[in-house]
């Protein structure tokens, strides 16, 4: 444990180390820095469009009538679950998409707070960020903008609705 003094009264507490250690925590440190509310599959998705600077947004969608378990995947594995949408319009390839694109985008988390209100995005590379739109089955959108690699090796990204810069613990890394 930690003794701890009050200033007020002079007297001395024995504290565990626990509670030394919430004591010292920042209000930072209290921040919900979450970047949207966790998928816990894949299947949860429905379409994810990405729009990188200077180039067409490519948009993949998952097919509506497929036949599905009660996990959400498709019971012919065979069968054709996603489709490009824009720019052109084609059978996406299973495999690719729920490995390459769908999971690692289920698992971008937040690592730090970087600076809330930011007058200058540009530092960031959020002036012109890549942007990623999600929509999930229960019909909600997320849409987050993703700018340059951060020092500790995520991206700087920015949230619909919040107006903070967070990184995240590692690279985005389907975008690349």
């Amino acid at each position: 444990g930690l003794y701890l003094k009050r200033a007020d009264t002079g007297r001395v507490y024995l504290i565990g180390g626990s509670t030394a250690d919430m004591l010292m925590m920042s209000l930072r440190d209290y921040r919900d820095i979450s970047l949207y509310d966790k998928y816990s599959t894949i299947y949860e998705i429905s379409e994810i469009s990405v729009k990188r600077p200077d180039e067409d947004k490519i948009t993949i969608r998952r097919k509506e009538g497929i036949k599905t378990n009660a996990d959400g995947s498709a019971q012919d594995e065979n069968e054709a679950r996603y489709e490009i949408v824009s720019p052109d319009t084609a059978d996406a390839d299973n495999t690719l998409v729920e490995d390459r694109v769908l999971t690692p985008f289920i698992e971008i988390a937040s690592y730090d707070l970087v600076e809330d209100h930011p007058k200058d995005l540009e530092k960031y590379g959020l002036d012109d960020p890549t942007v990623i739109e999600v929509k999930d089955k229960y019909n909600k959108t997320h849409t987050i903008k993703v700018g340059d690699v951060s020092d500790s090796g995520g991206n700087y990204v920015m949230c619909d609705g919040v107006p903070s810069v967070v990184t995240t613990e590692t690279p985005i890394s389907f975008l690349e």
